[in-house]
């Protein structure tokens, strides 16, 4: 497998909602906030590896948003969310991330 094939399915994993009937966490992308600053984000809080959020942070830049996270727990979804977002704006950046119920299909 390339690796342009393999960065095409970790993108796609990140368009699906992960946990039926749980809580996504759901980045969205802006032209202010870091991309290496991202990246160190989301392997801080959301415990990926540095391929995985670049992954993730291509993605979100061609889409828009993307999961970071998804969790069976709506308190565990939000205190990464709320974790995320005070990391972003004691740097000052404007990230907006959101907490989500996953599709139950």
């Amino acid at each position: 497998m390339t690796q342009l094939t393999t960065l095409q399915n970790l993108s796609r994993e990140f368009d699906i909602k992960r946990t039926k009937g749980g809580y996504d966490v759901v980045l969205f992308n802006d032209d202010k906030t870091d991309r290496d600053f991202v990246i160190a984000l989301l392997i801080a809080v959301f415990r990926m590896s540095r391929i995985d959020a670049q992954s993730l942070v291509s993605h979100v830049e061609r889409v828009g948003k993307g999961v970071a996270g998804s969790y069976s727990s709506l308190d565990v979804a939000q205190t990464k969310r709320d974790k995320a977002i005070s990391m972003a704006r004691s740097e000052n950046y404007p990230l907006q991330i959101t907490v989500e119920k996953a599709d139950e299909s």
